[in-house]
């Protein structure tokens, strides 16, 4: 059965259970399963896995000597990546299984260092080696058993799970940075973003013929509705992206940039649909975002700790900043299958209408 929302439903979330965290420690991502069961969270040395039928946390993965920054599921329940949080040169993607407590892989190819090694993508220039540093983007494909990163070593790497090293890569070259990669829901099409204000969407079987489209964030038209936003704000620097998604439906790219708002294009033409900017973030902080499964609605934590739940459609506030954490909301997922939200700053927190069950 298809999850069912409405106003009055999301605007009944509320704080159903708290999981502690480590004072001074940010929990920096959080993940469901496809089935909706279970959720996983990540932090500096430890990767959680939460049951979410009992509300119990299932087991705590120590991993401490390369540390947990973005934690992902796989198909199967008790497996899950993550990448590393570390100042060390390796920045290997971890594959865990939490059922026979290993590791059963290890993706190497991210590296501190940009190695100047080309691909054939359209948009590519040959790079001089520069420092650089952790992966900043890290997604499971929909349906296969394959992933997708982006790296601060100004590569995105295409895996088979079933094989440690990269199936593909391309490279953004040396004035940019691979700060954010994402599938659509079926995994046709992916879209990077690096630092020179371009989102590239590419077939994803053909991502070698380079993007079949750029959507530039200086198009006059976003240009001319982001300025008195961005004035407002008193924002000067250069407007950048910390992360993109695709909306359940397809139809629409999220942005979540550095200033604070989140902006919503047309997947197809790129054109401006809607600005989301209700939520408190004043210091432009990669904070979470996300889609309900049905794509009516977008869940946005902010840097005061409260969660603003925007109608994606219209752009008006259903749910106005709620409290919860102490400090930034690091990230937000929205189950896939069942009333419930998770947010993470140091804690976890599950949102939940009050009454839905547990179970």
């Amino acid at each position: 059965m298809a999850l069912v929302l409405s106003d009055a439903v999301v605007q009944s979330y509320g704080i159903a259970r708290v999981f502690p965290g480590e004072e001074d420690v940010l929990t920096t991502s959080v993940d469901f399963h496809r089935t909706g069961g279970y959720c996983a969270t990540a932090r500096r040395g430890v990767v959680s896995h939460i049951n979410c039928t009992t509300g119990m946390l299932n087991k705590n993965i120590h991993t401490k000597q390369y540390g947990a920054e973005i934690v992902r599921f796989t198909h199967h329940p008790d497996c899950m990546i993550w990448s590393s949080q570390n100042d060390f040169d390796d920045h290997a993607i971890r594959y865990h299984s939490v059922y026979d407590n290993k590791f059963l892989r290890y993706f190497s190819g991210h590296t501190k260092k940009y190695d100047g090694s080309p691909s054939r993508s359209s948009f590519i220039t040959r790079c001089p080696v520069i420092i650089s540093l952790r992966v900043t983007s890290l997604m499971m494909h929909p349906t296969a058993d394959e992933f997708l990163t982006a790296s601060m070593d100004s590569t995105f790497r295409m895996w088979d799970i079933r094989v440690k090293t990269a199936t593909g890569l391309l490279n953004c070259g040396e004035n940019n940075t691979a700060i954010s990669a994402a599938y659509d829901s079926d995994g046709l099409v992916f879209g990077v973003y690096t630092g020179d204000s371009l989102v590239r969407m590419y077939d994803a079987r053909n991502y070698n013929d380079g993007p079949f489209a750029k959507f530039s964030l200086h198009e006059e038209s976003i240009e001319l509705a982001l300025r008195p936003l961005l004035q407002s704000r008193q924002f000067k620097a250069k407007l950048d992206v910390h992360a993109i998604q695709f909306s359940p439906d397809q139809q629409h790219i999220l942005l979540n940039t550095n200033a604070g708002l989140l902006v919503q294009l047309d997947a197809f033409e790129g054109k401006l649909t809607r600005i989301f900017a209700s939520h408190s973030n004043s210091t432009g902080k990669k904070l979470g975002a996300s889609y309900s499964p049905d794509g009516a609605y977008i869940a946005c934590g902010a840097d005061d700790g409260s969660m603003t739940i925007y109608n994606a459609n219209t752009g008006a506030v259903t749910a106005a900043a709620k409290p919860g954490h102490i400090g930034p909301v690091m990230d937000v997922q929205w189950n896939p299958q069942r009333h419930l939200i998770a947010s993470v700053h140091a804690n976890t927190i599950f949102w939940m209408p009050p009454a839905t069950p547990a179970a």
